[in-house]
């Protein structure tokens, strides 16, 4: 088991790299390994690579990606599109979940924010 290192999709705010890091994980995005623009594919290949969860809220084609890899880093996705502060408020439930030093190779994990404002967490090995 390794702790989830983070790539951050360009579709989610940055700040949920700061996010990261105030819970002790370390946090990258999209822009900044200069992959801003490019293909989901892309993305993930080089997130799995480079041994990196993905965390986005494009659930369809990440999904599809990470059941074509059984063996990939870990998916995070997190629903509704939200503001940046509901981003950020369901990352820290994302993370306050996650166990010291959890591995969630190969899981996918989707978070949701019901209408009601109930949060579910969904985690799919």
């Amino acid at each position: 088991m390794h702790d989830p290192h983070f790539l951050i999709d360009e579709c989610l705010t940055p700040l949920l790299k700061i996010t990261a890091r105030d819970f002790g994980y370390n946090a990258t995005s999209a822009v900044d390994v200069g992959l801003g623009g490019e293909t989901d594919l892309v993305l993930f290949t080089f997130a799995q690579a480079a041994r990196l969860v993905v965390v986005t809220n494009n659930g369809r084609d990440f999904r599809r990606l990470a059941r074509a890899a059984p063996t990939h880093s870990g998916l995070i996705i997190m629903s509704p599109n939200l503001p940046r502060a509901g981003q950020i408020a369901l990352f820290q439930l994302t993370l306050e979940w996650l166990q010291p030093s959890m591995d969630i190779a190969g899981r996918i994990v989707d978070i949701r924010r019901g209408a009601g404002g109930e949060v579910f967490i969904t985690d799919a090995q």
